[in-house]
């Protein structure tokens, strides 16, 4: 299986980025920036190694989406980060 239609690439991506706006506009409003700050590194940072891990290291998993970073789909990334903050308390 080839990469995804270039127009449902984008419209995930895009989706992704608008959800992880809104998350962050959301934490701002309600948690102090450090929190934010905070959350927002975490969020970040452990599911992009995860998946650096999986794609890049050993070969398990492979995505179709693009864009990429360092071979990480940028939809894939924000989305651990909206999933992460929309269940946390």
């Amino acid at each position: 299986m080839g990469r995804l239609d270039p127009r449902l690439s984008k419209s995930i991506t895009t989706q992704a980025v608008v959800g992880a706006g809104l998350s962050l506009a959301h934490s701002l409003c309600t948690r102090d920036f450090r929190r934010t700050l905070l959350f927002g590194v975490l969020g970040h940072t452990m599911p992009a190694l995860g998946e650096y891990a999986s794609i890049d290291v050993l070969k398990v998993l492979r995505h179709h989406v693009e864009p990429l970073a360092k071979g990480i789909p940028w939809a894939v990334a924000l989305g651990w980060y909206n999933v992460g903050y929309g269940t946390s308390p």
